[in-house]
């Protein structure tokens, strides 16, 4: 017959253990993710500043831009927010002369 106090011991010892199991656990995926963000990085691919994911190149109406496959986030250069700009400007410049309403500007 075992004492309580001799179960509450190893059931403590026992939980201990599994979270220092899982500790590692957790340790060693950090360093995998590090190695993995190091080695995109030495690629030239750039993560996304709100969660941190590798962008994934897409073209979004012609134009490249970085696209989180996590957050669904897009992120483009001021260059790649004036192009699309001068293209919905063009398409609307283009139904307002069709209209006979001149241009948007």
């Amino acid at each position: 017959m075992t004492n309580p106090a001799e179960e509450d011991f190893f059931r403590r010892k026992e939980a201990e253990h599994r979270q220092e199991e899982a500790w590692d656990e957790r340790q060693k995926a950090d360093q995998v993710a590090r190695a993995e963000r190091q080695s995109l990085l030495s690629m030239g691919r750039l993560f996304c500043p709100k969660c941190q994911t590798a962008l994934e190149p897409r073209s979004l109406r012609g134009v490249a831009v970085q696209r989180c496959t996590t957050c669904s986030g897009t992120w483009l250069t001021e260059d790649q927010l004036e192009k699309l700009d001068r293209r919905r400007r063009g398409r609307l410049d283009g139904f307002l002369t069709a209209l006979g309403l001149g241009s948007a500007r």
